[in-house]
């Protein structure tokens, strides 16, 4: 009897399974406080954060898009958050952050597949605008003194588990049957793969286009209210690194930056990466330059691996994310 080998996407995902193991031992044996469990803890709240930005990006991604614009998204969610909990209360507060990342996700979507903006451009121009409104409305200064019960979001637990893991492991399970189960995750898929071909199908695909970008705004307002809500202040700068962090995660993951192919546990894994990495440099009091560069090797050769799996294609990622603005009619 032959047996059937497991599928390349299997393969991968054990890989990367494997390489967080060799990473997370070598940090142990490095600095015995990586064990502790109170830093455990800490890791799997910032894993869980940074993943349900991660989510956001890899469903942009797979469409065949690039959101560059997560970080300001929310800084403005954290920030407007932050003062409408202020005087309306915690619910409305947190669900007016939702809306506000949903509506800038919206305008990131209209302007590619409407006004045929490149992503790259759209998503950059918003990053800068989202920052300027974000540091004008709060003065650039923190906004604080929160309502009681406003930290259990980020902070709190029920039972043993602490809400953030249980809110990223619900929205896992959400946007898993988003892209599998759904008329809009098969769309993405065919979208990220051949835009024009889905396009000559009768695939309306500006519509599911800025429907990925809505999902990714409200996935990233998600996780800015669950890391405003644990440090307990509405910040302009609350993670002005997340659209990078969120690129690395989904390349070390092993989703395609081409579009098309990809899982959304690869995102899971490779923002868990990400997460240990970064909590290992802070225990071992590395300087914030010298993890801006370990950061930036490590998109570099994430991206260069997925360039070499893929080296049938002759586009390379710039050029992808300089093309994506919106489908042509052909000539």
């Amino acid at each position: 009897m032959k047996l059937k080998r497991p599928p390349k996407s299997q393969w991968e995902q054990a890989g990367i399974v494997t390489i967080l193991v060799v990473i997370c031992v070598v940090i142990a044996l490095l600095e015995p406080r990586f064990l502790s469990r109170s830093n455990l803890l800490n890791v799997l709240r910032l894993s869980a954060i940074l993943a349900l930005a991660t989510y956001g990006q890899a469903v942009v991604i797979i469409g065949g898009g690039i959101d560059l614009s997560i970080g300001s998204i929310a800084a403005m969610v954290s920030v407007l958050s932050a003062m409408m909990t202020s005087t309306l209360g915690i619910i409305p507060g947190f669900v007016i952050g939702v809306l506000v990342g949903a509506a800038l996700g919206g305008i990131n979507g209209v302007l590619i597949s409407q006004f045929r903006v490149p992503a790259f451009i759209a998503t950059f121009g918003m990053l800068v605008y989202a920052e300027g409104i974000a540091n004008y409305i709060s003065k650039g200064a923190p906004i604080e003194f929160m309502p009681e019960g406003f930290g259990f979001l980020g902070s709190g637990y029920i039972g043993p588990i602490p809400v953030p893991i249980i809110i990223a492991v619900m929205m896992f399970i959400l946007v898993h049957l988003l892209l599998n189960r759904t008329k809009l995750g098969r769309c993405l898929f065919a979208i990220g793969g051949n835009d024009r071909a889905t396009w000559l199908s009768g695939v309306d695909v500006g519509k599911y286009r800025i429907s990925s970008y809505v999902s990714s705004g409200v996935l990233t307002g998600l996780a800015a209210l669950v890391l405003t809500s644990r440090i307990n202040s509405g910040q302009a700068n609350i993670a002005p690194s997340l659209p990078f962090d969120t690129i690395a995660a989904v390349a070390i993951g092993g989703i395609s930056l081409y579009g098309g192919e990809g899982k959304l546990i690869q995102a899971v894994l490779g923002a868990t990466i990400i997460s240990v990495i970064n909590n290992a440099l802070n225990l071992i009091n590395v300087s914030t330059y010298v993890q801006m560069m370990v950061m930036g090797g490590v998109i570099l050769i994430a991206v260069s691996f997925d360039n070499l799996r893929r080296s049938g294609s002759k586009k390379s990622l710039l050029v992808r994310a300089g093309e994506i603005s919106g489908l042509e009619p052909p000539k």
